[in-house]
């Protein structure tokens, strides 16, 4: 009974060896993914030299040892990974039934490896995107902080030209008091003026004198003074001073005689009047007392104007000295923000790692199987 129990399971056993020499040991890949990684990851298993992988568009068990199957969203869910929704990619292993377990473990866990690099490989390269966004931010951060620092400079420029302005404007005060002085002076001066001219006009009136009889009389007294001077300069005693004083006043009442009717006419001119022969005197002098007050009127106005600088004045510097304090803590805000952001963005640089593409790539596959299992 022990021989026969002994040929039964030696029997066995070459059978069983028989059945398991026979199993296939290739290894097959069909990619159905429609985005870019599925090739990729064809491309790195058929690289890496751990099997001879079969890429295929259909497969049987009866020819491999197992079947791999990446699936149609296998681009999107790797990429589904850096998000907030992340989704696992669901990859299919058909294995023949008498397939060598450590065979099939071992492809299927270099697919998974894979995988599991390129997932790693999207989450650096987001990583190096947001360090790119934020090195912009930081670039922008320091741009920003130097035009504040700017600003900050024209406020101090500014800050510093308030003493002055304020200076001009006690200068506005004072002078508007000068002014109103030397108005209130000339008004008053203007006033009687005026009140002369009309007292004048009131009795040049009752003579009924008129342009044409002051330019005719002008001419009479002329054309004897024209007779007269010369006789006077001829006589033996003309260098008297008595008489030589009173030759020469007579030349000077010719002048004004010679000058009266241009005068007059001028004289109309600036005051508005249309000037003839028939004008009477007293129109003209009253003429001249209705400019006069025109005058007064506009110096009270003037008047008014000066007195109400000193309370400008005071509003002016009131609304500067407010304008520099708001300008000054606008801009000290204005630095702090800057500066927190500069600070905040180079920190948030310090804690991004900034590695190139094969750097990541080789940081990917390291995690993704981070250690070598010797199989003994």
């Amino acid at each position: 009974m022990l021989a026969l129990v002994l040929a039964g399971a030696l029997a066995a056993g070459v059978v069983g060896y028989l059945r398991w020499s026979a199993s296939p040991t290739a290894v097959a890949l069909i990619n159905t993914d429609a985005g870019p990684l599925g090739e990729r990851i064809t491309k790195s298993l058929q690289n890496s030299g751990t099997h001879e992988w079969d890429v295929v568009d259909e497969a049987s068990t009866a020819d491999y040892a197992v079947i791999v199957t990446l699936p149609t969203d296998l681009t999107t869910s790797v990429a589904s990974l850096v998000t907030d929704k992340p989704q696992r990619a669901q990859v299919t292993a058909t294995t023949h039934d008498n397939a060598d377990p450590y065979l099939v473990n071992d492809a299927v866990n270099e697919v998974t490896r894979q995988i599991s690099a390129a997932g790693m490989d999207a989450m650096f390269a987001a990583t190096s995107a947001a360090r790119g966004q934020v090195s912009q931010v930081a670039f922008t951060a320091s741009l920003l902080g130097a035009g504040v620092g700017a600003a900050a400079d024209a406020a101090g420029q500014f800050s510093g030209g308030t003493d002055q302005m304020l200076g001009f404007l006690e200068s506005a005060k004072s002078g508007a008091g000068q002014l109103t002085s030397a108005i209130a002076v000339l008004n008053s001066t203007v006033s009687a003026a005026t009140t002369q001219a009309n007292q004048l006009a009131t009795a040049l009136d009752t003579t009924g004198v008129t342009v044409g009889q002051v330019q005719q009389t002008s001419t009479a007294l002329s054309s004897g003074l024209d007779s007269i001077l010369p006789l006077l300069r001829a006589l033996p005693f003309a260098g008297d001073p008595q008489l030589a004083d009173i030759i020469t006043q007579l030349q000077g009442l010719q002048n004004i005689a010679d000058q009266a009717g241009g005068q007059l006419s001028g004289f109309g001119e600036i005051v508005g009047t249309e000037v003839t022969p028939d004008t009477r005197i007293g129109t003209l002098l009253r003429d001249a007392a209705a400019r006069l007050g025109d005058a007064s009127a506009q110096l009270s106005q003037g008047a008014q104007l000066a007195e109400s600088i000193p309370q400008i004045a005071d509003e002016g510097a009131a609304q500067l000295l407010a304008a520099v304090d708001a300008l000054t803590a606008g801009v000290d805000q204005l630095q702090s923000i800057t500066t927190t952001l500069n600070n905040q963005a180079n920190s948030a640089l310090a804690t991004l790692p900034q590695r190139s593409g094969t750097q990541s790539s080789q940081v990917a596959i390291t995690l993704a199987d981070p250690v070598v299992i010797v199989r003994k």
